[in-house]
């Protein structure tokens, strides 16, 4: 009895497990086999089921139903990183092979063109003095070739790092047809402060146009370069003059996500005095 029970049983478990692939592989295939199909093609369209079952993390594309929107909105993201002839081999070859390939496109600047790496040539001098016109020159350049076709511009250092996964889900949070900005605050010389260059910021899309077809436009512009030496002070200026706002990247706990230092100086040489004094949230000595 026991064991006629036990059979009835995985019957029934057998039964109720073919009729949820048979479901799920009607929910995963718009154009499922009809009842004439081979026993061969019903192996293949289970197999098919578990294949899109167990690649929902990778493609969860797969058990979307067939007109149905994707339930997140994925940004595209242009990153641009400022380098130097002399750090193509170092700096700018470790975030071409890292953090540089999840960005949706990465583009490399620098004072000359270099066709192998590539690198994009601004015609400009190295120093940093020629920060300012680097920086306009690069961002005018995103703006002309991919202004339409991505939603945030984040430049960067060929010594910065980014968690590109963090960044995307931060800016979903926000509109990119919206005239912001993103980056560690130094609150300092304007009403809404400056972002840090070393920590890298990030334009939306809307900030972008307004910043190349009026901040720095060719003809009447509303920002003047000549007067500031420090890139991330004149973006600073030119984004209040703007109107282009300055959006806080404080996690709940007032914890920075962009840093302008290295690691090691928040957590073993300690942050130098003057950090306490420009950020905008102070940093914090904590023990462990």
């Amino acid at each position: 009895m026991n064991r006629i029970l036990l059979k009835f049983i995985g019957l029934v478990i057998v039964g109720v497990w073919t009729m949820f692939l048979i479901y799920v592989f009607k929910v995963a295939s718009p154009s499922s086999p009809s009842s004439s199909s081979s026993s061969s093609a019903s192996s293949a369209a289970i197999s098919s089921s578990f294949s899109s079952l167990f690649s929902v993390r990778r493609n969860h594309k797969a058990l979307i139903r067939p007109g149905l929107q994707e339930p997140h909105k994925k940004d595209k993201i242009l990153c641009w990183v400022l380098t130097a002839p002399k750090f193509l081999d170092n700096r700018a070859k470790a975030v071409k092979n890292t953090w540089g390939k999840r960005c949706d496109k990465t583009l490399f600047f620098s004072s000359a063109a270099n066709a192998s790496f590539p690198t994009i040539g601004l015609n400009v001098s190295e120093g940093r003095d020629a920060l300012p016109n680097k920086t306009i020159r690069a961002f005018t350049y995103c703006y002309e070739n991919y202004g339409q076709d991505f939603d945030w511009f984040m430049k960067a250092d060929d010594d910065t790092y980014v968690i590109v996964e963090n960044l995307r889900k931060f800016v979903s949070n926000y509109s990119s047809s919206d005239p912001i900005y993103f980056g560690h605050n130094f609150y300092k010389y304007f009403k809404q402060g400056y972002m840090s260059g070393g920590a890298g910021y990030v334009l939306s899309k809307e900030a972008l146009r307004v910043f190349v077809t009026k901040g720095v436009a060719k003809t009447k512009p509303v920002c003047h370069i000549q007067d500031v030496r420090n890139e991330d002070i004149l973006m600073g200026a030119c984004m209040e003059k703007l109107a282009v706002k300055a959006i806080d990247t404080v996690d709940e706990y007032q914890r920075e996500r962009f840093l302008p230092l290295d690691l090691i100086e928040y957590t073993v040489t300690g942050f130098p005095f003057w950090l306490p004094d420009y950020s905008k949230f102070k940093p914090k000595l904590v023990s462990i």
